[in-house]
């Protein structure tokens, strides 16, 4: 047990000044005068433009561009296939 006395005496007195320098620390904490921030408290106001020099947007005709009028020949005959001719190429 003799043996042992040293050491542990050694090992208390590295202890105690862990002990106070922690007690300090924490105290220098409370004493901090910026404030506890959360980041959800946080606005960031400002404007961002990404700029993408390589890409090309196509242009935009309007969003109620005229209807298209599509020209019928007025000499056309309707396509009239009778029933027996469609069925004969199954």
């Amino acid at each position: 047990m003799m043996r042992y006395t040293p050491l542990f005496s050694l090992l208390l007195l590295l202890c105690i000044p862990a002990i106070g320098t922690a007690q300090t620390t924490q105290s220098e904490a409370d004493r901090s005068l910026l404030p506890e921030i959360n980041p959800q408290d946080i606005e960031i106001r400002s404007e961002f433009r990404a700029r993408f020099p390589g890409l090309r947007r196509q242009s935009i005709l309007g969003f109620n561009p005229e209807p298209r009028v599509f020209q019928i020949d007025a000499n056309r005959m309707p396509f009239i296939e009778s029933r027996d001719e469609a069925v004969a190429d199954l």
